[in-house]
């Protein structure tokens, strides 16, 4: 029918995936806050328990995509910003935070990652799309302080919070890095050499400050979840979107993680956000939308087809 567009499949798994993604990303703060605030585990431990159980997932493939020379420093930077230091500071952030909170700022990551497709791989927002960043700009304050200018009470939460942020910031890089490297290589085994760079600088740093790693059967349980499901699931099927629909769309569609994650920390913990954070969540997310190449591609497509 003409003027009707017609997503490509590939539209459709990349989508998909993302959708995917967010919800066991959105997952891994009120896990994260389990183990860490609940059960108390250290969180180095659980960042080195995590990634080592992720890893698992994609050594059967990891053969197919050994890193060659000229891309060894890539790796070697990829490895050390998205597998240590990057989520180092979102475990030591969320055990300093609210769990609704950590959901809510995720969406940072989508504006960074947008940020950096934009001067790096040359991807494109529409002209909305700066509309769409001062909105998450504005939204990150509104979660992060409450709009509490008054008795600052926002500062008990001000230190993990800017572990966040700083992490969302490196997240986006390393998205990047990502969508490179995919091009490149197996999508399915470049990420266990990624993971395995970060645990070699992790591990020693562990047994240097001697971080304890006693595990009972219920800590293990939450591990094995967020290993499984928000490590290697999230980067499963986050790749997958970079794929087939690029970038700066799926790091923009990331945002939906906070619907999902303020959902989970409700059911779990029963603390609803504030109506400043929510709304905060709300413009990040609209933002992020806003800064995505959705509505531009649909009309070339319309225009295209009619």
């Amino acid at each position: 029918m003409a003027g009707l567009y017609r997503p490509r499949v590939g539209e459709f798994r990349g989508y998909t995936a993302i959708l995917v993604a967010s919800a066991l990303f959105g997952a891994s703060a009120t896990v994260g806050t389990l183990l860490l605030q609940t059960l108390g585990l250290h969180p180095l431990v659980g960042l080195v328990l995590a990634h080592g159980i992720a890893s698992l997932v994609f050594l059967p493939f990891a053969s197919r995509a050994r890193p060659r020379r000229p891309d060894a420093l890539l790796f070697g930077v990829w490895g050390l910003n998205g597998a240590a230091v990057a989520p180092l500071l979102w475990f030591y952030g969320i055990s300093l935070t609210t769990a609704t909170e950590a959901a809510l700022l995720a969406n940072l990551e989508a504006l960074f990652t947008v940020t950096f497709a934009y001067l790096f791989l040359k991807e494109r927002v529409p002209r909305r799309g700066y509309v769409g960043i001062a909105a998450l700009l504005l939204g990150a304050v509104a979660v992060t302080t409450n709009l509490d200018f008054v008795t600052f009470g926002f500062t008990a939460h001000l230190l993990g919070n800017s572990m966040l942020i700083l992490s969302s910031c490196l997240f986006g890089i390393d998205n990047n890095v990502s969508r490179v490297l995919i091009g490149r290589y197996d999508r399915r085994g470049i990420p266990f050499y990624k993971l395995w760079i970060g645990l070699a600088v992790l591990i020693p740093i562990s047994l240097v400050i001697r971080a304890p790693y006693t595990v009972s059967p219920s800590i293990l349980g939450l591990a094995v979840f967020l290993g499984i499901g928000s490590v290697a699931g999230v980067m499963w099927f986050f790749y997958i979107a970079f794929q087939e629909i690029g970038a700066m769309r799926t790091g923009a569609l990331i945002s939906t993680s906070a619907l999902f994650g303020v959902a989970i920390a409700f059911a779990v913990f029963g603390n609803a956000p504030s109506a400043a954070q929510l709304g905060g969540g709300l413009l990040m997310v609209a933002g992020t939308f806003l800064t995505s190449e959705w509505t531009p591609r649909l009309r070339r497509n319309r225009t295209a087809t009619g």
